[in-house]
């Protein structure tokens, strides 16, 4: 049964889970192309030259200071970054969105377990997810393969998977709190208005927060900051471990919240 209700539920988003994947993977061929340029160029000294101090301070010294961290940078622009995690917000936000077509019924029919609905969402946002950053790592190391420079070194394949890995976390925090919003709301842009804005709230509090001393108390609250790309590129582990654990746990918490609100909803 639950395996049924997922692969009605990929059928329906295989369009947007393609269209993602592609983009998002030609956008790592293009970063290492351009990152294969300056470095035939050598106008990496250059770029960081004039690179203000402040932007040196997000960590944009790292990835703009040589090949393997440009290379790199498809896992943290800002535009990936988000594409991404309001890919989990639409992918969490199918039960609002049954409701509102008026096809719960139709999923209901049979006697599911509402706890089942809850998690064939779950796993097609875990899954749906973890598919286009493996997709992403796949399409970095073609297009490293295929257009380092000669004399140059690209980011070594752990560092890539750490950024990958780190990153799907993040996605499923934003995912779970967008399956949170589903549980109780009736139309599917509710969700994606709440749970959307937020995103984009999260990430430029987190943006100020790396630049403005005053704001940095706030950016243990904000999902990104633990997403640290800039450990990886250094070579050092960043406390990773530790990163994607909080991530993980308070996902669990949202999707328990979530589970037990959709349990006891009208629908």
């Amino acid at each position: 049964m639950l395996a049924a209700l997922v692969g009605r539920s990929i059928s329906r988003a295989r369009g947007l889970l393609v269209g993602i994947a592609t983009l998002l993977c030609g956008f790592q061929f293009l970063i290492v192309i351009i990152a294969r340029e300056i470095q035939q160029s050598l106008a990496f000294p250059s770029i960081m030259a004039f690179m203000p101090a402040v932007l040196q301070q997000m960590s944009g010294g790292l990835f703009f200071g040589s090949f393997s961290g440009l290379a790199s940078y498809g896992f943290i622009h800002p535009i990936v970054v988000l594409v991404l995690v309001e890919a989990a917000v639409f992918l969490a936000s199918e039960p609002a969105g049954e409701v509102e077509a008026g096809i719960v019924d139709l999923t209901m029919a049979r006697p599911v377990p509402r706890g089942m609905v809850v998690a064939r969402t779950l796993l097609v946002v875990v899954g749906g997810t973890a598919a286009i950053l493996l997709l992403m790592v796949t399409a970095t190391r073609l297009a490293l393969s295929a257009f380092t420079p000669a004399g140059a070194a690209g980011p070594p394949l752990g560092t890539s998977v750490l950024l990958a890995v780190n990153l799907m976390a993040v996605s499923w925090w934003f995912g779970s709190l967008s399956l949170l919003v589903a549980s109780v709301a009736r139309r599917r842009s509710t969700v994606l208005g709440v749970a959307g804005l937020v995103a984009i709230f999260l990430y430029l509090l987190n943006l100020i927060a790396d630049i403005w001393s005053k704001a940095r108390g706030f950016r243990f609250v904000t999902p990104f900051h633990y997403y640290n790309a800039s450990a990886f590129i250094r070579g050092s582990n960043g406390g990773w471990p530790g990163d994607i654990a909080v991530l993980l746990s308070a996902s669990i918490v949202l999707c328990a919240v979530a589970s037990q609100l959709y349990a006891h909803r009208d629908l």
